[in-house]
């Protein structure tokens, strides 16, 4: 068997083609749930990468469920490591974050479930090991933020229930 290696390969224009370097992902099948107002790590949605050049970046893409089991909000923040990434801007006393739910009393009394993702490029300028990772909280005053599952009884273990994902792409720099 014969192994072919490059540096670079230029298309006919001389240009060097980039590409995906690596691939990791990481699929949450269990809930999450918390009633605080803080930021709080989502358990088990944690991915990690070690880029191969500082010139890399990285993109990730996350899909999960987000509800709140109030007539209130949650909200979910993109990490690396400990810097929060793809943050949206500050606006008096409101909180921020990556994406943003407000949940009520829905269809039948149950409580609406929100699809989520949060998309985003990432330039690390590192060749460490990087871990990507998910927040969520609620809001101060009332209710149970959700992942992975309705928000309005988060014990019920035949309640409906949804992978959460997190995939992370190193894209050659």
């Amino acid at each position: 068997m014969s192994t072919l290696r490059a540096d670079t390969i230029a298309n006919v224009a001389g240009t060097e083609n980039k590409g995906i370097l690596q691939v990791q992902s990481t699929c949450k099948l269990d809930t999450f749930t918390t009633t605080s107002s803080s930021f709080t790590d989502v358990t088990g949605l944690t991915v990690s990468i070690t880029p191969r050049a500082t010139s890399s970046k990285i993109l990730i893409l996350t899909a999960f469920s987000l509800v709140n089991s109030a007539s209130s909000y949650s909200a979910a923040r993109l990490m690396r490591d400990s810097t929060v990434i793809s943050l949206g801007n500050a606006n008096s006393s409101n909180v921020q974050g990556s994406i943003l739910y407000y949940g009520n009393v829905s269809y039948e009394g149950t409580y609406e479930v929100n699809g989520s993702s949060i998309v985003h490029v990432d330039s690390p300028s590192s060749t460490s090991a990087i871990a990507y990772h998910i927040e969520v909280c609620s809001n101060a005053s009332s209710g149970t933020t959700t992942v992975g599952m309705r928000g309005d009884n988060p014990s019920d273990v035949s309640g409906l229930r949804a992978a959460s994902n997190i995939i992370v792409m190193e894209i050659q720099g």
